[in-house]
């Protein structure tokens, strides 16, 4: 996709010379993670370079920065390995359930549908997914999308009634509501204060 928002690359290099950290950094697995549990992240890393680009060398301050940098990105690590220390821990038809949720959210799927996937009556799953999961199978699917239509907001200039039948939703007014409901705003008002966001960090 093409996106609205004007994009900078930049290449960071991170020179440690303490063994624990360079073991730590050196463990990390491959991860990508646009959620709001990397907003922190990207927080550091403007952090860094508004640093870099005033003093134009090493500091205590930007030292301190780097350091938050790696502290964040190992907390990251840490949850996300305890999220999928969690996703073993579920009983084998919710780790099915939680794929096959994964992978179809953005079409019409039901209740029944993955009750029959996963062969357990409807009653049995549900009860089963909301014990092990925490959420129903019909607020997890509703979650996924909205997470969904959140990135198309953000990166893409989408319809709202594309990113809507995109993201599964069976009309744009319902959309609209399960959205407000969920983040606070409504789409169109999302989008906007991302754009926002981002033309006031260009700017600076």
């Amino acid at each position: 996709r093409h996106s609205i928002l004007p994009f900078k690359a930049f290449y960071v290099w991170l020179d440690i010379s303490e063994p624990d950290f360079i073991d730590t950094v050196n463990n990390f697995k491959g991860f990508c993670t646009t959620g709001k549990q990397s907003k922190k992240i990207l927080h550091c890393i403007n952090d860094i370079f508004d640093e870099s680009r005033i003093l134009k060398a090493v500091n205590p301050a930007l030292e301190f920065k780097i350091h938050s940098l790696i502290y964040e990105i190992y907390m990251l690590n840490n949850r996300l390995s305890k999220e999928k220390c969690n996703h073993y821990a579920h009983s084998e038809a919710v780790k099915k359930a939680i794929d096959f949720i994964d992978n179809n959210y953005c079409t019409e799927i039901s209740l029944k549908v993955i009750s029959k996937y996963v062969h357990l009556s409807p009653i049995y799953f549900h009860g089963l997914f909301e014990k092990e999961v925490g959420l129903t199978p019909r607020k997890y699917v509703t979650e996924k999308r909205i997470e969904h239509a959140e990135k198309l907001l953000e990166i893409s200039d989408m319809k709202l009634a594309d990113i809507s039948a995109e993201c599964g939703f069976s009309s744009q007014s319902y959309f609209t509501d399960i959205f407000k409901k969920a983040v606070g705003s409504t789409p169109s008002e999302y989008r906007k204060n991302c754009c926002e966001k981002y033309a006031g960090q260009m700017l600076k």
